[in-house]
């Protein structure tokens, strides 16, 4: 019994650690904490990506080098601008959509090229 109760809290605890981490990150964007505050909300999710790294990746010197670079791309505009957190949210945002763009786009490409369908011959009378 405790074992199924384990199974239902995880995904809960989850949810609401994501959502608490959000809110918190928008309060202090919006009530301007201290630098050290910021710094620190800056590191957990590369903290989070650094353990996946090492847990999980084929490559790792290749996401090490990613990690790297992107960490010191937000240290120094929330150095200069004091900008860090939002490039934090920015950048993978960012990645994630070219990504999405390349992979419709690659498959709308693949999908006109087809010989079966072809957007000038269904639309001929």
């Amino acid at each position: 019994m405790a074992n199924r109760s384990a199974g239902f809290w995880q995904p809960v605890v989850v949810v609401v650690c994501i959502a608490g981490y959000q809110w918190l990150v928008h309060s202090v964007l919006l009530d301007g904490h201290s630098a050290a505050l910021r710094l620190a909300l800056m590191c957990l999710p590369l903290a989070a990506l650094a353990y996946w790294i090492a847990r999980r990746a084929h490559n790792q010197f290749l996401w090490w080098a990613i990690l790297v670079g992107a960490s010191l791309l937000i240290y120094v505009v929330e150095q200069k601008e004091h900008l860090g957190l939002v490039a934090a949210y920015g950048m993978p945002h960012a990645a994630i959509y070219s990504v999405l763009l390349w992979v419709i786009m690659a498959c709308a490409f693949s999908f006109w090229r087809t010989k079966e369908y072809s957007p000038m011959t269904e639309f001929t009378v």
